[in-house]
């Protein structure tokens, strides 16, 4: 778009057929996985749509709600040490004792 005004942005020529006015349309065989797998409303759809809506509302109840898992919730070094306490701290939540 910054050349001169003179020059055609496509390369279509008028009376010729080209394809700037057409529209592409797929058959359900291509590109598959970026399709819905099930129709929109229905029970399994509500069925895929709620389960990363479920495991988004539990991670918010870890980090924000009732663990406040923020950076520094646990003040040791290493992997190890660090996936243990948190393991301890998970455990606690899930059973319903209170954090901290």
């Amino acid at each position: 778009m910054r050349l001169p005004h003179t020059i055609p942005l496509s390369n279509c020529r008028p009376g010729e057929d080209c394809a700037c006015g057409k529209t592409i349309t797929l058959s359900p065989d291509e590109m598959a996985w970026t399709r819905q797998r099930n129709i929109w409303g229905t029970a399994t759809w509500a069925t895929d749509y709620g389960r990363p809506a479920a495991v988004e509302s539990g991670n918010a109840e870890i980090k924000t709600h009732r663990l406040h898992m923020d950076r520094g919730f646990t003040r040791v070094f290493g992997t190890t040490k660090n996936s243990v306490l948190l393991a301890f701290a998970l455990v606690g939540l899930i059973n319903g004792a209170p954090p901290g």
